[in-house]
């Protein structure tokens, strides 16, 4: 019998995408389909596909198993985006207004902004603070159902800063359960301080700041922009050479916006991918068609900036090539980091079907991080990566627009999000202000009942805090390797008991200080609720400052009670996270 720790079972429809990878040409259109499908898995590995009977007669769960009923659900492979700029800080949200006024993107770049703005964010941004911005869009992304995200630099263009966003990437690899592929792309531009010593940089990049990442294993990939105004062919060519001595795999972002002949280079190169090709040539196309180089394009891009112009992808999957979809994430381009969007993008602007869609942001697009022998399709030996969808038919993940039919998402054979609404609550809570929430919640429960004023601040209060003291919980909770559940269920333990033996005290020391941050945040909000003629302090200090009319002394006194106060519980939790760091070693 094979065993297992996780049962999806009874899926409506299950999207496989099986088959031989890469998918070229009529392959593009077998999604794998199977209906009324049982799926299991052990230690993050799926060990069992197959109908009810079979797995009755198969199968033995664990005691401990996890269970989700899909009857009412389409299952599928995890999206894999292959092409992000993840780490970076600052937006571009004045350019993109400039855009809106007719400049395009080359205009913008070549007055300084662009990636360059970036750059200048990115470099002022703290290691801790590249960290953060990093988790949150991780997280914004698994919602819409992505499990394996490749991730560039290339907002540093010096080795300390390009090094730095590395770093951050291997740290968000450790901290989130989302898979990243780092590529280090120090030939995203030229350095201002470059600006007019190109060959000074591209010899700083090949002599040390390629063999500085090597020597320390931060990435496994390298890209360049190989653009009119940026590197040209010759340049593009010189730097692959280097970075092939060193170990990296090569990507190259390819006839963009000019057609340079990148795409040829990639397929004489033996790139694992092309990416953009907005400007290809028939004769790149042919390049990449009897190459094994995957061909990455990228339709958020002509989506965001708004270009008449797109890249051929019925040409490319006529003439053979092994296409795939990307989001292209970044601050300038395309701040879309929704692999269900751009798959939808696939369909109504590069004319695909709902199928070579699916594909292409599945097995195709795990090809071209050379990952396809593990995830990018649901088979047995592969990866239990599986989103689970809230639609009648595959083909509605496509039809139906608008809104995230994602309803749960399983990484490496555990359940990450579960019942996305819960999630989508959270969202909601932290995109409206406070004091809305407040104001809201005062009128719209006065019209059903009548409320005490402190009441109805207390609810509005508990709502967003709770939003926010949830998302703690449930990070630091992830936080803790499965590994130590699994050990634990092995030697005996129910579930319930290794959360609350082992799983639980260990999350308490991680959780500690973001949940002294809140409750400092929340002791400082309390201030809001004095709009509702609640008697706080702020309230009195009003009131005694309207009849003395001492109010810089009122409100210089009334900020200084609460200065006190958040630095004397700043202190407890201080301490308190120095005495449980000390008992966990």
């Amino acid at each position: 019998m094979i065993s297992a720790d996780l049962v999806v079972q009874n899926c409506r429809q299950l999207v496989t995408c099986r088959g031989p990878i890469p998918k070229r040409k009529s392959a593009l259109q077998d999604v794998g389909l199977a209906e009324k499908v049982w799926v299991a898995s052990s230690k993050g590995e799926i060990v069992f596909i197959g109908k009810e009977k079979d797995f009755r007669r198969s199968v033995r769960p664990e005691r401990a198993a996890e269970r989700i009923d899909a009857g009412a659900l389409v299952g599928l492979p995890g999206f894999v985006d292959s092409h992000t700029h993840l780490p970076f800080a600052g937006n571009r949200v004045e350019e993109f207004r400039l855009r809106l006024r007719g400049y395009t993107y080359l205009e913008l770049a070549a007055k300084g902004m662009g990636i360059q703005t970036t750059v200048k964010a990115t470099r002022r941004a703290t290691k801790e603070e590249l960290l953060s911005l990093s988790l949150a869009r991780l997280d914004r992304m698994m919602l819409s159902g992505t499990t394996t995200v490749e991730a560039k630099s290339g907002y540093g263009l010096n080795l300390r800063d390009e090094i730095k966003q590395l770093e951050v990437l291997k740290a968000a690899a450790r901290r989130h359960p989302m898979d990243i592929a780092a590529t280090f792309m120090g030939a995203h531009d030229i350095p201002k301080e470059y600006k007019t010593r190109k060959n000074a940089y591209i010899s700083l990049l090949t002599d040390k700041i390629i063999p500085a990442v090597s020597r320390r294993k931060l990435a496994e990939f390298f890209d360049v922009f190989c653009e009119k105004g940026v590197y040209s062919v010759e340049e593009t060519r010189r730097l692959v050479e280097a970075a092939k001595r060193a170990g990296f795999k090569i990507r190259i972002h390819a006839d963009e916006f000019s057609a340079l002949g990148g795409a040829e280079l990639a397929a004489e190169v033996g790139a694992a991918s092309a990416d953009h090709l907005i400007s290809i040539t028939e004769e790149g196309i042919r390049s990449l068609s009897r190459s094994e180089t995957a061909v990455t394009l990228l339709p958020s891009v002509s989506f965001f900036l708004m270009l008449e112009k797109r890249a051929p992808a019925r040409r490319l999957i006529d003439a053979g090539a092994a296409l795939n979809l990307a989001s292209d994430f970044n601050p300038g381009s395309s701040m879309v980091g929704s692999m269900l969007f751009v798959m939808q993008l696939g369909v109504y602007l590069l004319k695909m079907s709902v199928e070579e869609a699916v594909n292409a942001v599945t097995a195709n697009a795990a090809y071209a991080l050379r990952r396809h022998q593990s995830i990018g399709s649901l088979e047995v030996g592969k990866k239990m990566d599986m989103l689970l969808g809230d639609v009648s038919d595959y083909a509605s993940l496509v039809y139906e627009l608008g809104f995230n039919p994602i309803r749960h998402v399983i990484k490496n054979g555990r359940v990450v999000i579960r019942d996305a609404s819960r999630t989508r609550y959270v969202e909601i809570i932290r995109g409206i202000p406070l004091l809305v929430q407040i104001f809201y919640i005062y009128y719209a429960l006065g019209k059903l009942i009548q409320v005490p004023d402190i009441f109805a601040a207390v609810i509005a209060m508990t709502v967003c805090y709770g939003a926010y003291l949830g998302e703690i919980f449930r990070a630091g909770i992830q936080s803790i390797h499965k590994g130590q559940m699994e050990a634990a269920i092995a030697l005996g333990l129910t579930r319930a008991q290794a959360l609350r033996r082992i799983i639980l005290p260990q999350t308490i020391r991680v959780v500690l200080p973001p949940l002294g941050n809140e409750f400092i945040a929340l002791l400082k909000d309390s201030s809001l609720v004095s709009i509702l003629a609640v008697s706080d302090l702020l309230r009195r200090g009003r009131e005694f400052s309207s009849k003395t009319f001492y109010f810089f002394e009122t409100f210089t006194l009334v900020a200084l009670v609460y200065l006190i106060l958040t630095l004397f519980f700043s202190r407890v939790v201080g301490i308190a996270e120095e005495r449980l760091n000390r008992r966990g070693k």
